[in-house]
Formats: structure tokens, sequence, C-alpha cells
């Protein structure tokens, strides 16, 4: 935070005994920030200092602020914890060390919350699913063997790039059809089947 402009002002700044990066430790240490993640919020503010472009703390916008986080959500590809972590980061410094105006007017709750697309996606996601294991288990027709056509079946549809959804379409309707035909090994099945 060297520099007048990237300093934040502190609350109650007397002496000037203590830096402005120290106030900001003293600040993580009260609120409980374990020690191995205060780097990561000190390198979370810089970062947020730096696209600010040495605006002074007090000049900025809560637009500004909130439009900072969609661009970090959008570009930067963090996981959300991690940006959880930047909006907390950046709420200590400009609520709780600063007390600036555009701390006070950002809905911390909502308007700083993790954007969709910083959000991991859950592991049935269409992007994800590909990533997991071909789908198992028998069809409902009682033929054990079934699973491993099943499984092939996937494999060969990953392999020539269809979609996910794709693949457990054709799956699922392969699964409904060895079902309707019973115990009979597939390798038995044939056109008077379909």
């Amino acid at each position: 935070m060297s520099g007048s402009n990237e300093s934040p002002p502190a609350r109650g700044t007397g002496s000037g005994s203590h830096s402005h990066w120290q106030q900001y430790l003293d600040l993580l240490d009260r609120k409980g920030v374990p020690p191995a993640a205060r780097r990561w919020y000190v390198a979370r503010v810089e970062a947020f200092l730096h696209k600010m472009g040495g605006t002074p703390l007090r000049s900025l916008t809560s637009e500004a602020v909130t439009d900072f986080f969609d661009k970090v959500a959008r570009k930067d590809q963090l996981a959300d914890w991690q940006f959880r972590q930047l909006v907390d980061a950046v709420q200590l410094l400009l609520v709780d060390l600063a007390d600036t105006p555009a701390g006070r007017q950002v809905d911390w709750g909502t308007g700083a919350r993790v954007p969709e697309s910083a959000r991991e996606l859950e592991p049935a996601h269409p992007t994800l699913a590909r990533e997991g294991p071909p789908p198992q288990g028998p069809a409902p027709g009682r033929c054990l063997d079934s699973a491993g056509v099943l499984a092939r079946m996937a494999r060969a549809l990953r392999a020539k790039q269809y979609s996910i959804r794709t693949e457990q379409s054709y799956v699922d309707w392969c699964r409904r059809f060895l079902g309707f035909c019973g115990p009979r090994p597939p390798e038995q099945l044939g056109g008077a089947d379909v």
C-alpha cells in the first residue's frame, strides 16, 4: 500500500506508528483470519488497489467496487472460495479499516456475492459429467452383462466426442431396450427385438 493514493485511510490514525499494511494485518488478526491466509488477503487487496488505478479509497464508488468483482469473476477463473476470500478481504479494507462511503453502500450480502460465473459446477453439470466414469449398473431387465455393454457404449460415444447429454440419452434408451428384452445376453439380440 505504498504511495498516498494506494494507502487506505485507517480509522483513528493517531501517531502513525503503524504502517497501513500493519493496520490491515492487525485487523485480520482481530477478525480471526488464520495466519496462513493473511498473505492471500493482502495479495487480494493489492490486486484490488491495482485495478482501482490509484483512485483514493474515499473516492471509490460502490459501482466501481461491484464492477471489479464482476470483472474478476468473468476473467480470473477463481474458485468460489477464492472469490469469497477476495470479497472478504476488500470488505475488511473498505468497511472495517477505512470506513469508506463505497464500503457502506456495497450490498456485501448480494452485491458482492459469488456470481454464477465464479461458482463451482455440480459434478452432474454437462461440462463436468464427461470427466466422470461411464454409467454403471445393469439394465432393469436383469441381464448382468448389459452393464458392460452400456459402459462400452458410453466410452465409444465419448471417443467420438458426442455431447454428454447425447451420451446420457443414448445410454438411457439402450438401458431401457435391454430391460425390455429381458435376461437374454445383448449378443443374442437382433433386428426383430428392436
